[in-house]
């Protein structure tokens, strides 16, 4: 298997096909290989995954410790089904290795290896460097 499961956690709510990550770990020997050709099949015949591959299921959670009767003490969640939630991990993990090669170097989030706070320090040096040689810049 060239995935693993192990960056998803248990015990998680399933979202609307009633499947849990548990299950996957347990059959993935028995349906690993079906499940890849269907997503492949579909993805590749018809341009996109089933339906409810894409629905999500909203639901209120209580935020702990407050009044239950207001509602500004809930929070919406979005229960995804556990196998759109495979296909976007192994996307972001393939995409992973050739964003630093697309996307602009001065781009600096969600990019690995760098760091939103490398954009900070740049505009920090530049406003730095403005002010100290008295340049006109965005004061």
């Amino acid at each position: 298997m060239l995935f693993s499961f192990t960056v998803f956690s248990e015990n998680k709510t399933k979202g609307n096909d009633g499947l849990t990550i548990e299950f996957y770990l347990a059959f993935w020997p028995l349906i690993g290989k079906y499940w890849v050709d269907s997503i492949n099949y579909s993805t590749c015949e018809f341009g996109d995954v089933s339906n409810s591959q894409k629905q999500a299921i909203i639901t209120l959670v209580e935020k702990k410790g407050k009044d239950k009767r207001m509602i500004k003490n809930w929070r919406p969640i979005s229960l995804i089904n556990v196998d759109a939630k495979i296909i976007s991990k192994v996307l972001a993990k393939r995409l992973e290795k050739v964003f630093p090669t697309i996307i602009h170097s001065v781009q600096n989030a969600f990019v690995k290896g760098r760091s939103i706070f490398d954009a900070v320090r740049a505009i920090d040096d530049v406003l730095h460097y403005t002010k100290g040689n008295g340049l006109s810049a965005f004061w």
